[in-house]
């Protein structure tokens, strides 16, 4: 029987195919590796993308709201802002509490962090609400905690869905109008005497922003009544005055007395009641006016582009709006008043109109002069109320949070 060569020759050969299928394995093995590292690799490339189209949609809500075009009104529960992916003859009909805008992306190509029509991948403003109230979570630093539902700048929440080629990455971001630590002495603080006549009201109790004019006229005592709206902190007196305060018939209230007379160091300025320097103060003022065209925002009434010289007097019949009223002269105030704010006066004040002023009223006045006050307008103090103006006027927004969500 013959052992030699032949079969050794067999044994290599069968060696040798066990090593060729093992390299075949290995070859295989590597490809597969690679062909995974490049899937991976792929995802998370697009991942990436649709997470930077997201951020983006995120910036496309806070441009608009910076410039004014977008609003939420908090005294809608449902209040929201829904951009779509779309031209504006587009635009999808949405509920009445929702208001339905366009991209604002230029024609082209699209990010794509929105959706044509009605889901969950729509880009969507609201406000950030109480899991269990539904009431607006609010922002407020001086505050413990300073998430609340009481007091504080309301907390806007922004979502946004970022889309490539399948990978889908949405971002949930949370941002405030800026605050201001302010410096208010009372809903009426006057450097001069206060006489007031009439059934107006003056309270120095803190409210919400929102508190309705018709219930802030009545004061506390009325029906309907401002207590509602008190928030249970950060009251300040009625009236604080650098002279005397007589009163024919109002109601006044605060905390710890209703008034306070006979104080000294008033304002140097309207900066100081707004914790800003007297340069962002004049920055933030712009162009003054004589005749504005309305009393949104800020508003510099002046004949003259120099400030605290006061030398014109105004007369203003009927003054509805939101924000910061800088008077550098004397007002002289009619008709019907519903103003959300503060009014600076740095002359005299006068008024028989009526309505009311949720924020705070200040006046300078001149020497020997008297704040007079006949009927109203009521005044009811709210720092928020001044805060949200002076936040929409300067546009500035600071971003609480931003995180991924699924």
């Amino acid at each position: 029987m013959e052992t030699g060569p032949r079969n050794e020759r067999g044994v290599a050969l069968v060696m040798a195919i066990v090593v060729l299928l093992v390299i075949s394995l290995l070859a295989s093995a590597v490809m597969q590796n690679l062909s995974t590292q490049r899937k991976i690799s792929g995802h998370g490339l697009r991942t990436s993308r649709a997470l930077s189209a997201a951020d983006a949609g995120v910036a496309e809500v806070v441009s608009r709201m910076r410039t004014g075009e977008i609003a939420l009104n908090e005294d809608v529960e449902a209040s929201a802002v829904q951009i779509f992916l779309t031209t504006s003859g587009l635009v999808p009909s949405v509920g009445d509490d929702t208001t339905a805008l366009a991209t604002a992306q230029p024609p082209g190509d699209w990010l794509d962090y929105s959706s044509a029509t009605r889901g969950e991948d729509v880009l969507t403003l609201g406000f950030r609400r109480d899991p269990d109230t539904g009431a607006i979570v609010r922002y407020d630093d001086e505050q413990s905690p300073m998430l609340n539902t009481t007091c504080g700048m309301p907390v806007y929440r922004v979502t946004s869905t970022g889309k490539i080629n399948g990978d889908r990455t949405r971002i949930q971001a949370e941002f405030i109008w800026k605050p201001h630590h302010l410096n208010v002495n009372a809903a009426l603080c006057s450097g001069v005497d206060v006489h007031l006549e009439g059934d107006a009201s003056i309270c120095g109790y803190q409210h919400a922003a929102d508190t309705g004019f018709e219930d802030a006229a009545l004061g506390r005592t009325g029906s309907p009544s401002c207590v509602h709206h008190e928030v249970g902190m950060g009251n300040l007196p009625g009236i604080w005055s650098g002279g005397s305060v007589t009163n024919n018939g109002a109601q006044i209230a605060g905390i710890p007395t209703a008034t306070i007379e006979a104080q000294s160091g008033f304002y140097d300025g309207p900066w100081e009641l707004l914790g800003m320097t007297r340069t962002e103060f004049v920055t933030m003022l712009g162009t003054h006016t004589t005749a504005p065209v309305n009393w949104d925002g800020v508003v510099w009434l002046d004949d003259d582009s120099s400030i605290q010289n006061g030398l014109q007097a105004f007369d203003v019949d009927a003054l509805t709006g939101e924000g910061i009223l800088y008077v550098d002269g004397d007002l002289h105030l009619t008709g019907l008043v519903a103003f959300r704010g503060l009014i600076y006066v740095e002359g005299d004040f006068t008024s028989e109109a009526t309505g009311t002023v949720v924020g705070a009223v200040v006046v300078r006045g001149r020497s020997e002069s008297t704040c007079t006050l006949t009927n109203g307008p009521a005044m009811v103090y709210s720092r928020d109320a001044i805060n949200r103006a002076l936040g929409r006027a300067l546009r500035e927004i600071i971003t609480l949070s931003w995180r991924e969500v699924r």
